[in-house]
């Protein structure tokens, strides 16, 4: 039987470079994930509250930066503020044809028989998550902003 983990894929018929540009740039992250707080350094500290669909309560995070390839690859691992788990987290951004791919694996759940319904939660949060960056990708001022900031901040 395999560890409980999660792998999410999303595409955006956008630049690689601006996929990264809005995950990593704190401007630009706070407009669409404002509860998570990071910067892209090993070492530094990971933060966030993330939606869990049915609950009324986030489930809060907190953790260490572990590898930042700039400007494909960011990893780290986090603990849940109650400390019933830790994970890590893998969040790959790569160019497709014309398209950029933004991956995230999630591994390290515990087992048993919570850790179905727990990797389904922190599945369903991400893609909430990334549906918000898709929602703020749609709108033209925020590409032109984010395209600004690349130009600014190549490979941040």
């Amino acid at each position: 039987m395999f560890p409980p983990s999660l792998d999410i894929t999303v595409r955006f018929a956008l630049p690689a470079e601006w996929i990264w540009q809005a995950l990593v740039d704190e401007r630009i992250r706070r407009q669409w994930w404002p509860e998570l707080e990071f910067e892209p350094k090993v070492g530094a500290r990971v933060s966030a509250e993330a939606v869990r669909p049915g609950k009324k309560k986030p489930r809060r995070t907190r953790g260490t930066v572990t590898e930042v390839s700039a400007p494909e690859e960011l990893r780290f691992d986090w603990t849940t503020k109650r400390g019933d788990f830790s994970t890590a987290v893998r969040i790959r951004v790569s160019q497709q044809k014309h398209k950029a791919k933004l991956r995230v694996v999630e591994t390290g759940f515990p087992r048993g028989d919570y850790a179905e319904v727990l990797v389904a939660e922190c599945r369903a949060g991400w893609r909430e998550q990334f549906g918000d960056l898709s929602d703020y990708l749609d709108d033209t001022k925020n590409l032109a902003l984010l395209e600004r900031r690349v130009e600014r901040h190549p490979a941040f």
